[in-house]
């Protein structure tokens, strides 16, 4: 984690910096409870103040270009979040939040 943090924070920053509708964006799963593997993915929570895509069609205009691990994004909006379905509230529990 150590060797891909100051990656992934460069990259929140950057990307907050070019797009208002970020309100935050943290990792969860394996690297947040620190048991990730050499094979494990990074999965990276975006909130976003709104949005007019569906899920699945904001996945692309989210995806870091320059991490050096594979990624998986998970972009919801604060409607989509308030209230947090199940999966939400267990993924908010172990997020990491970088801004």
């Amino acid at each position: 984690l150590k060797a891909i943090l100051p990656a992934l924070e460069s990259w929140a920053r950057r990307l907050q910096a070019v797009d208002a509708n970020i309100k935050r964006i943290g990792y969860f799963g394996s690297y947040a409870r620190g048991d990730y593997t050499p094979g494990s993915d990074l999965d990276l929570l975006l909130i976003l103040v709104s949005s007019p895509k569906r899920f699945h069609e904001r996945l692309a205009d989210y995806l870091p270009p320059d991490l050096p691990l594979g990624c998986e994004i998970f972009p919801v909006t604060e409607q989509e979040a308030s209230p947090p379905s199940a999966w939400l509230q267990t993924i908010l529990k172990e997020t990491v939040f970088l801004a």
